[in-house]
């Protein structure tokens, strides 16, 4: 007698399946080591399975809240990139004789300079930001400091890649200031 509950097919059942290209699932290993197991009875058994109108609406809601989600988090990495942009954008200094952010030029009786450890140019003393590297203390401009917290931020580690700045298709009736997260609910 055949069990509706699945089985996890052991190690020697997925080596042959794949040797004989039937498949993975339940019913293709019914319908091929069984060949008299009669396809009506297959039919049924899927038949009974399908989803409820229920359980559709409540899959949509996770579709929909997925989506929001979605929304959400690219509208803050793109805050995130936008904000980076900007400071890049207002930087006038040249980063080799007078400090990249502020302008201050590089003097005997000026504020102390010091080398971005990243991009490697010269920053003032209020425009750099002291952190530690490997043990070591070293010193970012705000920019390079920003766009190591944007990799931090969106998981750009992760995927070795800054996330795309694009709108998400949403078919969301609200709008996108009213999508916060009291809809992010678990059900």
């Amino acid at each position: 007698m055949i069990h509706d509950r699945f089985v996890c097919p052991n190690d020697r059942q997925l080596e042959l399946r794949s040797k004989i290209n039937s498949g993975w699932s339940y019913y293709t290993y019914i319908q091929s080591f069984i060949p008299h197991y009669n396809d009506n009875i297959i039919n049924n058994n899927l038949n009974q399975k399908s989803l409820t109108d229920h359980e559709i609406e409540h899959i949509k809601n996770v579709l929909k809240r997925d989506q929001r989600i979605q929304y959400i988090e690219q509208e803050r990495i793109g805050k995130l990139i936008d904000r980076l942009n900007k400071m890049k954008k207002n930087a006038t200094g040249n980063g080799l004789t007078e400090c990249i952010l502020c302008s201050n030029k590089r003097g005997i009786l000026s504020r102390s300079f010091v080398s971005c450890f990243d991009c490697k140019k010269l920053v003032c003393y209020y425009c750099s930001i002291q952190t530690h590297f490997n043990q070591n203390i070293i010193s970012l401009c705000k920019i390079c400091s920003e766009n190591r917290q944007l990799w931090k931020k969106s998981a750009a580690w992760f995927f070795r890649s800054l996330p795309k700045c694009s709108n998400l298709p949403l078919n969301i009736n609200s709008s996108p200031s009213i999508i916060s997260s009291q809809y992010i609910k678990t059900s």
